[in-house]
């Protein structure tokens, strides 16, 4: 296979949420990006978890619990550009250390690029080693009726605040990758809260994959942003950006009045300018594209 065709082929593997390159640490499982996360690694690495997430840097990086190695080099992101693993370790693995050590001290802000996949695959490392008590998003709390199609039957309990509702499905570690209600929902919701992650140029790490992984880990997931619809203010404008951070403060010290401890809290990277999440004391990683991995990928 040439060259080009070679690109194309991994681009489409990455648009099905395959794990291009050969497998798992040279086996033949693969994984997806956030669809597919827990996965057995067919390699003498397996041992150190019952299972293993992948870690997404732009591409997909699989990294083992307690073990710092990456698998597999060569993979073409959405730039269509290759990189080297040697490339990919130097930009995931501090990352991944120092993002360990704030979530367990003091909670965790993790700033991304609404179309990169690096934050959410490090959310899904750190969620993978059980250290993240409340996942919070950049979202407004919504009713779930505002998901639910009017010509079909109503999802139970479809009034309560969407944050709520997946609450309850994590206190028993529901799987809603099988679940019809979700299922009914769950696009409804991409397109209307997580537009980013909409057409050829959205981010490849869907933010309800990332849902759907948190909720099975039995970690409680908050939408956690303003809702500023109705109002005559517009939610990227300097004021729209301030009431909704002040928000999320004041969300994330109700929820945890005490201690921020194991919270990770996903925005965009320009949320918290000015030092207006500097009341919470938690860390924070903003997780840009590297020069490593090459320029966006332009419509």
């Amino acid at each position: 296979m040439d060259r080009e065709a070679s690109k194309v082929a991994q681009d489409g593997a990455l648009e099905r949420g395959d794990f291009p390159g050969g497998g798992i640490c040279g086996g033949t499982e693969k994984t997806g990006l956030l669809d597919n996360l827990e996965q057995r690694l067919p390699c003498h690495h397996a041992h150190h978890a019952p299972d293993v997430i992948g870690v997404l840097v732009l591409a997909i990086v699989v990294s083992c619990i307690k073990t710092d190695f990456i698998c597999n080099s060569g993979i073409a992101n959405g730039g269509g550009m290759e990189f080297t693993a040697e490339e990919l370790e130097q930009v995931v693995k501090p990352r991944r250390m120092e993002a360990e050590g704030h979530v367990r001290a003091h909670g965790l802000v993790i700033g991304e690029d609404h179309d990169n996949p690096h934050g959410r695959g490090l959310i899904g490392n750190l969620i993978q080693q059980s250290i993240v008590s409340n996942l919070f998003l950049e979202a407004p709390d919504v009713a779930i009726s505002c998901f639910v199609d009017n010509d079909g039957p109503p999802v139970e309990n479809q009034e309560e605040p969407v944050g709520e509702w997946l609450r309850r499905k994590a206190q028993d570690g529901v799987d809603l990758r099988t679940d019809e209600e979700w299922g009914r929902i769950k696009e409804k919701l991409q397109a209307g809260l997580f537009r980013h992650d909409i057409g050829d140029h959205g981010n490849k790490a869907r933010m309800v994959s990332l849902i759907e992984f948190a909720v099975r880990r039995r970690v409680p997931v908050h939408f956690a942003d303003k809702d500023l619809f109705g109002t005559n203010i517009s939610p990227v404008t300097k004021e729209g950006m301030r009431k909704r951070d002040e928000h999320m403060v004041e969300y994330i010290n109700k929820v945890m009045p005490d201690s921020r401890s194991g919270c990770v809290l996903l925005v965009g990277r320009s949320h918290g300018a000015n030092n207006r999440f500097g009341s919470l004391n938690m860390g924070r990683i903003d997780v840009e594209r590297s020069q490593a991995l090459g320029p966006p990928k332009k419509p």
